[in-house]
């Protein structure tokens, strides 16, 4: 007998889903919202670790970070570092830095009229900040400071609420000098910067570097250089500035910030947990399927082998119908996250639970990011598997003998 040909096997595939529109229906819907969520959850966590990266890197760390060997361990005065010699300056310039900053940053207190409060004392060149750390974006109250020789103060908004004071108005900047004793000087505010953490706001105080050098007596010195490098280049330029400055510590951002690199693999973690629970639903909501379709078609299967369809045949078309069902899934599931994505391009607003976000270092705006090889692995990941669990319903729909499938009811 003339063998059946594969379109005809596929044309059965096509008509046989549909014997049963509501069982088909939710084994692609399962499909779709599989591949939906794999991949709109995706560009959301993806958006959400750029901006715990990016928050980290322009909260005065930068890319890479020179300093005393003691300076992380006790920021004070004396684990300082010279400013930056003729090699130094040679790696600094180059041209796989983007930007970098020499600052002065030691622990302090700054007193208002009212009220007093625990702060860190950064003492910056307005110039060199721009593009490197958030301070650069300039401020929402007031003015920036206009030189490292300014001799004027940025508060940030919240650190004004705790001091109860405002733009215009005089504190006092106390730290410990160089000799030991107690520096202080009095300081104009000039500005009030705004940052996405209210603690940023209180943390942070900025003066001109040059003033917080003559205030603290350490001349040209300084406590960190950070700086900001190329795409891709951060570990040739870190080991170029570990050659040239062998006293002091060169680190990079992952190392500073262990915190923003352990919730960025959590959050990594737990995408790939997702898509494993999504890839086990949608293999088991198939494979039900289709030996429900197998049960409820045992005589018509029976009745093919009698005609002289081969085994092989049968098992291509439950295998056909997987693919049909697969395909039509995934083309809803992309279309479904394409559109989710793309409606929310501008920007997912997580301001009502920005206090919550506060403790993880996330902003209250994240924008999903979507790459290819985002798409290319959730489609193949969920399809390639779901179509591996229907291969043992296919199996055992082939395996059935004629004469005991035509005896079924």
């Amino acid at each position: 007998m003339r063998a059946v040909s594969p379109s005809l096997v596929f044309r059965l595939s096509s008509r046989n889903i549909w014997r049963n529109p509501k069982r088909s229906l939710f084994t692609l819907l399962a499909v779709a919202v599989g591949i939906w969520s794999a991949m709109a959850l995706g560009a959301f966590t993806r958006g959400l670790n750029q901006t715990l990266v990016l928050k980290a890197i322009n909260n005065l760390t930068g890319h890479i970070k020179v300093m005393h060997p003691d300076y992380r361990r006790d920021p004070v005065v004396q684990n300082r570092i010279e400013a930056a010699g003729a090699e130094m300056l040679s790696v600094l310039d180059s041209d796989a830095v983007k930007s970098w900053a020499a600052r002065v940053r030691v622990p302090g207190v700054v007193m208002s009229e009212r009220e007093s409060q625990g702060t860190t004392l950064v003492g910056i060149d307005p110039a060199s900040e721009v593009n490197l750390s958030f301070i650069g974006k300039g401020v929402h109250d007031g003015r920036m400071l206009e030189d490292e020789l300014d001799g004027g103060v940025l508060l940030g908004r919240k650190m004004l609420e705790v001091l109860q004071t405002d733009v215009g108005k005089r504190v006092v900047l106390m730290s410990e000098g160089v000799d030991g004793a107690v520096a202080d000087r009095g300081f104009r505010i000039v500005g009030a910067f705004d940052a996405e953490l209210e603690a940023t706001e209180r943390n942070y105080v900025f003066v001109g570097r040059n003033v917080l050098q003559k205030m603290l007596g350490i001349g040209t010195d300084v406590s960190e250089i950070s700086l900001r490098v190329a795409d891709g280049r951060q570990d040739d330029v870190q080991r170029a500035l570990r050659d040239v400055a062998k006293d002091s510590l060169v680190e990079n951002w992952e190392t500073l910030e262990p915190l923003t690199v352990s919730m960025r693999d959590v959050q990594s973690g737990f995408l790939h947990i997702w898509n494993v629970i999504v890839v086990i639903a949608v293999g088991f909501g198939l494979m039900n399927t289709l030996f429900m379709a197998i049960f409820e078609r045992t005589r018509e299967f029976g009745l093919f082998r009698a005609i002289g369809m081969r085994p092989a045949m049968i098992y291509l078309q439950v295998v056909g119908e997987s693919v049909v069902l697969l395909v039509l899934g995934a083309l809803l599931g992309n279309l479904l996250a394409l559109g989710t994505i793309g409606y929310f391009a501008g920007g997912l607003d997580l301001s009502r639970f920005a206090q919550g976000l506060e403790h993880f270092g996330a902003s209250r705006i994240v924008y999903p990011i979507l790459r290819l090889s985002d798409v290319v692995t959730s489609n193949a990941t969920i399809i390639v598997l779901a179509l591996l669990s229907t291969l043992y319903p296919a199996w055992r729909a082939s395996r059935l003998e004629p004469v005991e499938a035509l005896s079924k009811i």
